[in-house]
């Protein structure tokens, strides 16, 4: 077995989320921070029954109603309680004090956010398939699997996992361990509006979404492990990461839809791997479908990219009566999710 320590630092805020949102009813805004409130502990300290029925049936309306124009402290003071008192964690944020927007949270345990490692084993397993059909022979076997009408669209990537992992028995990915990294700290953490920025109309449309994320420039620590089974050294893993780092930022690069700002972020990327020994890598929530796929081997070889739109889902809006296939689009990808002019998900790894 070896063994081995993963310094992460973050280069654009990480969202990686547990499922959950905080309502307008978990906190409130003040001196540039939300304060995230324990709501069961507001209900552990009444001892009213009927007014524990009230005010959780008036929490049901709220929520339901919409009513986000409400004022939580106030709120909460309607029923003797101080709001201040139960707040578990200040986050900085610039949404105003008087809006009530939903908040994607970040997986934690007991409010304290981490990153898992399988975020991390997950990118690692990426970049390893995508090395193993990165030469001219495997990228045939590729282009041969999405080309195969016998195999329905949402089982040919079941099919290349095959190829290069076995049966789930024999997956030998489960002699690499990577472990969580530690907690992180309320301060580097914060609350982030995102935007979809659409390359055909060349600006940010729809409605933002706002994330419990990751500060930039913030650091944490994994511990990584290869038992005996595993196929690969830390240098494979180190190459296979680095590989498809780089063939994401050829391609955005080249990708003339997308605007100056976002050429200037992956060229930067770009040129300290080329020139240092620092490696990315795209993790969590927003960074986009491709680099976290191994599609993009269509495009560096030349292959026909429009094989990966079968294997996204259709466009179905009954509203509207729209039932699509995405490889009806003519552009794809089309949008980029920011923050500011930032692509999120960034991150640089340092192997010890």
């Amino acid at each position: 077995m070896t063994g081995n320590n993963i310094k992460l630092e973050t280069v654009t805020p990480i969202h990686i989320g547990n499922g959950e949102k905080y309502t307008f009813l978990d906190y409130f805004v003040e001196g540039g921070k939300a304060n995230i409130l324990n709501i069961d502990s507001i209900f552990e300290g009444m001892e009213d029954v009927d007014v524990i029925n009230k005010l959780s049936k008036d929490i049901e309306e709220k929520i339901i109603n919409g009513q986000a124009q409400i004022n939580v402290n106030d709120f909460f003071g309607g029923y003797g309680v101080d709001a201040s008192e139960h707040v578990i964690k200040k986050i900085k944020t610039d949404v105003e004090p008087s809006r009530r927007v939903e908040i994607n949270q970040f997986i934690n345990q007991n409010s304290r956010c981490y990153i898992p490692g399988s975020s991390i084993k997950g990118a690692i397993r990426t970049a390893y398939l995508f090395n193993y059909f990165n030469n001219n022979e495997n990228i045939e076997k590729l282009v041969s699997v999405l080309n195969d009408r016998k195999i329905y669209d949402n089982l040919k990537s079941n099919e290349l996992n095959k190829e290069v992992f076995g049966e789930i028995t024999d997956d030998f990915f489960k002699y690499l361990h990577v472990g969580d990294s530690q907690f992180l700290i309320d301060n580097e953490m914060e609350i982030i509006e995102t935007r979809r920025y659409n390359n055909k109309y060349q600006q940010k449309k729809g409605i933002p979404i706002y994330l419990e994320a990751i500060n930039e420039n913030s650091v944490v620590n994994f511990e990584i492990k290869i038992c005996n089974g595993f196929r690969g050294t830390m240098e494979d893993i180190k190459n296979g990461i680095k590989n498809l780092t780089t063939t994401v930022c050829d391609y955005e690069i080249s990708n003339n839809k997308n605007p100056d700002f976002i050429h200037k972020f992956y060229s930067k990327i770009l040129d300290d791997m080329e020139n240092t020994n620092r490696i990315y890598a795209n993790i969590g929530f927003g960074g986009g479908y491709l680099p976290k796929t191994i599609y993009l081997l269509l495009w560096k070889y030349k292959k026909n990219i429009n094989l990966i739109k079968r294997l996204l889902p259709t466009r179905n809006d009954k509203r509207r009566g729209i039932y699509q296939r995405v490889d009806n689009f003519e552009d794809f990808p089309r949008t980029i999710t920011l923050c500011g002019n930032t692509p999120l998900g960034w991150v640089k790894l340092n192997f010890k």
